[in-house]
This record gives C-alpha cells, sequence and structure tokens, in this order.
C-alpha cells in the first residue's frame, strides 16, 4: 500500500487545479506592485529608514494573511467530508485518522506555501534599501511559516469538531483571535504566564525584528518552538476526533431534534411575505457577539482617559479601529455569503428559480436582512473615531500656527475618510461577496476571495484611499448582480448537470 495514500492523491489533484498557479503569480504581482509603489516614495526618507519601514509593511500584511489562512483554507476542509457523508467512505478501508487529516493538511496547505514561497524574494529587496539584515530577513521567515502552519492546524482542528461550515469558519476566527491578540496582553504578568505567551503568533512576529532579538533572543527561539508545538497539537487532536468520532450527529441527537415542538421556530418579524426571509434566520448568538466586539471597542476607546489618566493617541485609536473594524467585516463577509453557500449546496436556490421571486425581491430580502444585523453595530464601532475627529482629539498636543492647523486637517480628513472608507468597505463587501457566491464553482472560497478582493488591495495601495477602489469594485459587482443574477445560477445548475 503506498504511504499517505490521501497525501499523493491531493497533490496530484491540486497540482492540476489553475488556481494554484495563478495564486502564485498574483501574490507574486501585487507584492512587486507595492513594492514599486514605495519606491517612489523612498527618496523622503533617511538612508536605512526605507527598507526597515518597507519590510515592516510588507511583513505585516504577510502575517495577517497568514494568520486569516486557517479560517478560508482549513476550517472547512473536514466538516465539508461531514456534511457530504463521503467522511465514512474513506474509514471502511485501512485508513487511519491521521492519514485522513495529513491528506486534506498537506493538500490545503499547498497554495498558502508557495505564497509565502514567492513572497520572500520581494521581502529580501528591503534588504537592498538598506535597514534589514540577512539574519533578520531569515528569522522573519520562519517566523511566518510558523504563524501559517498554526493556523492551518488550528483550522483543521476545529474543523474536525465541526459539522456547521459558517459555526467552523466563526470558532477558527475566534481561537486564532484569543491566540494571536488577547493571549499575548492576558499573559504579560512574570513567572509561567510569561512563558505561556511564546505560544502566541505575534510574540514571535514581533521578536523577529533585530531590535528586539539582539535583547533578549530566546524569546524567539522559545516562541518557534511553543507554536511548532502547539501547530502538532492542533493536528493529533484532529486525527484522535476524526477517526472515533467521524459523524457528529448520533441518532439520539436527530430525534431528540426532531421531538423539538413546532412552536420553537418563529416567523420572522420582517418577512412581509418574501420566502426568502425564512432562508436567512440568524442565531441570536451571532448578533450577541457583533455587539459585544462594537460595544468592547467603544467602551475601550471611550473609557482609555480613566483608566490610563489621558485621551487616547489618534494612531492607536486609528490603528485599532482598523483591527477591530477588519474582524467585524470577516464576520460580515462571512454572513453576506453564507446564505447562497448554503442554498446552493442544499438545493434551496435551484427551489427560488422555479418561484415567482424576482431578482429585486432575493436582493432586498438580503440587504435587509445584513442591514437588520450589522447596521448599529457599526455605527456604535465608528463612535470614537467620529466623537474624537469632531472634538479635534486628533490635532495633537504641541505646536501652533501653520504646523498645527496642518495637523488638525491632517487628523479630521484621516478620520473622515476613515468613516467613509469604512462604509464603503461593507458595501462593497456586500456586492462583491454575494457575486462570488454566485459565481464560484466552488462557492467555499466565496468569503475568501472577497476578502483577498476587496479588503487586502487597499491595505497594499496605501496611497489611494481606500472608498475609490470600494466604487470601483462595488459598481463592478452591483452591474453583474442586476444583469445575470437567476441567469447566472440556471447556468452553475446546468452545467453541474452536464
Amino acid at each position: 500500500m503506498t504511504f499517505l495514500p490521501i497525501v499523493e492523491r491531493e497533490l496530484r489533484v491540486a497540482a492540476r487545479r489553475k488556481s494554484t498557479r495563478r495564486i502564485r503569480l498574483g501574490i507574486t504581482v501585487a507584492a512587486i506592485f507595492v513594492v514599486a509603489a514605495f519606491l517612489l516614495f523612498s527618496p523622503l526618507f533617511k538612508a536605512g529608514q526605507a527598507g526597515s519601514l518597507l519590510f515592516k509593511i510588507i511583513t505585516g500584511y504577510v502575517f495577517g494573511l497568514c494568520v486569516l489562512a486557517g479560517v478560508f483554507v482549513t476550517s472547512d476542509c473536514l466538516s465539508e467530508e461531514k456534511r457530504a457523508g463521503t467522511l465514512g467512505l474513506l474509514f471502511l478501508t485501512d485508513l487511519q485518522g491521521a492519514g485522513v487529516v495529513a491528506g486534506k493538511f498537506i493538500a490545503r496547505s499547498l497554495n498558502p506555501l508557495l505564497a509565502w514561497l514567492a513572497v520572500l524574494p520581494v521581502i529580501s529587496l528591503a534588504i537592498l534599501l538598506g535597514g534589514v539584515t540577512g539574519a533578520e530577513f531569515w528569522r522573519m521567515a520562519l517566523a511566518l511559516l510558523n504563524t501559517l502552519f498554526l493556523s492551518l492546524a488550528a483550522g483543521i482542528c476545529v474543523s474536525a469538531w465541526s459539522r456547521d461550515a459558517q459555526r467552523a469558519l466563526s470558532v477558527t476566527l475566534g481561537l486564532l483571535g484569543v491566540l494571536v491578540v488577547l493571549w499575548p496582553m492576558a499573559m504579560r504578568p512574570a513567572g509561567l504566564l510569561q512563558w505561556m505567551n511564546r505560544c502566541s503568533p505575534l510574540v514571535g512576529y514581533l521578536s523577529a525584528f533585530d531590535a528586539s532579538f539582539m535583547v533578549r533572543p530566546g524569546i524567539y527561539w522559545s516562541s518557534m518552538l511553543a507554536i511548532q508545538a502547539l501547530g502538532l497539537l492542533g493536528l493529533i487532536l484532529a486525527a484522535i476526533k476524526i477517526h472515533v468520532a467521524w459523524q457528529d450527529e448520533p441518532m439520539i441527537a436527530r430525534v431528540r431534534a426532531a421531538r423539538q415542538p413546532r412552536a420553537c421556530v418563529v416567523r420572522p418579524r420582517h418577512a412581509d411575505g418574501n420566502p426568502v426571509y425564512w432562508l436567512m434566520q440568524t442565531s441570536s448568538g451571532l448578533r450577541l457577539a457583533i455587539w459585544i466586539i462594537a460595544i468592547s471597542w467603544t467602551v475601550v476607546a471611550l473609557g482609555w482617559y480613566w483608566w490610563a489618566g489621558k485621551a487616547m493617541d489618534w494612531p492607536t485609536l486609528l490603528l485599532g479601529s482598523k483591527a477591530v473594524g477588519f474582524l467585524l467585516k470577516v464576520i460580515f463577509v462571512a454572513q453576506v455569503c453564507r446564505f447562497v453557500v448554503e442554498a446552493r449546496r442544499g438545493g434551496s436556490l435551484e427551489a427560488l428559480l422555479c418561484t415567482p421571486v424576482t431578482e429585486r425581491e432575493i436582493l432586498q430580502a438580503h440587504w435587509q436582512h445584513l442591514r437588520r444585523l450589522f447596521l448599529w453595530p457599526v455605527v456604535v464601532f465608528l463612535l470614537p473615531v467620529g466623537v474624537a475627529t469632531l472634538l479635534g482629539q486628533s490635532i495633537g498636543t504641541g505646536g501652533a500656527g501653520v504646523w498645527s492647523a496642518l495637523v488638525s486637517s491632517f487628523g479630521f480628513s484621516s478620520g473622515g475618510f476613515f468613516i467613509l472608507g469604512t462604509v464603503t468597505d461593507f458595501l462593497a463587501l456586500a456586492c462583491v461577496g454575494l457575486w462570488f457566491a454566485l459565481s464560484l464553482n466552488k462557492p467555499a472560497l466565496a468569503p475568501g476571495m472577497t476578502i483577498l478582493c476587496v479588503l487586502i488591495p487597499p491595505l497594499l495601495l496605501f496611497f489611494i484611499p481606500d472608498m475609490f477602489y470600494d466604487i470601483l469594485m462595488l459598481a463592478w459587482a452591483r452591474e453583474r448582480l442586476e444583469r445575470g443574477f437567476r441567469t447566472r445560477l440556471s447556468e452553475q445548475y446546468a452545467r453541474t448537470d452536464n
């Protein structure tokens, strides 16, 4: 018998996909374009500063993508097999849980690994600009690879314990958020807790820079070992779980679910006779999580004065808002694509095509569902930036005259651009995500493709306001949705039948 036959088969299938080559090429072209744009502004920096700043910007974006890789690549790889009923067929053979997990993990890791390899030569250009050493570059490459390994391992571990795609994606995102952000903050005290924060990829990433590594090199190496051990633990747990319980819904659970009274299914208050509303019901737990994220950031940002004795400075407020906003946008994208992805998988969209429901009614139901779920949490989330901008907190402390006026104008414009950019981001994510969920042959990839196409390019094109790019993407997706919604669905089912 061939050693790890699933690994061999999955790699052969992945090698024949066009996306394997396109992803590698696209990541390289995007990184080269960012470096070329940055070089135009390099004369404005002092000697050695341009290379260091470019290195931090590129590695920061790659670190974020490595963290999110498990959310969109491996979080649904095993749960998808469970829903399709094909996972149990694998265990009718001599395969073990470790072989199944290894096959899925290696196959799904191919594209992220190739993207990591493709972007390394572009990152190394920072060495030529000065301010970055070769040792720092290789330490950062290892830190990014370890982060990617942990993210993919966490996704496949959650997938082994889940059955629903959206729940697996949300749990993976929450787990990685805890490891990257909350874990280092909670483990700040000295002693054992300070050693435990080495499991965070953020600690390994920050300790890879020369400024941190030269002071305490042990933090970097211990963090690399801890991240590797945590990733291997996730793979082991996934192999154990998938081997002993590959079917997460025993007969007792189905019988109990069937005996639930029908009164527990409540008609949505805003259904208005539109059947699409019945298919878009969302659990109260998701709504509560969205409100918790928005209110928590607002309380922290507005209450900083009482806790720290001074108001939060403008750069910290803006960067924190960007981080929390990115989390809300990821959840928003998942909800945008959830209805279409699940409906295409379960055949609900095929039933809708046979009804007199118009395309406008479907789109209106989708928009109204998203608006009721995210509108007011987003307003609460934008409140700190709006208050700081209107009260002039971004003006700064020192300076007077022309310099003070320039700083004040920049702060006000940056706050206004952030609020407008956030609004256009959500609008563009809604249209592009819905179009990708309808048009992609694999609709499960729609959330990841939406984030890559809408959120990542404005981060790389830092010299262009987000709203201009969002308007282009919004017009592109909206034109296709209004012109070929029902036609596109019919083509999808016709292609499946053939």
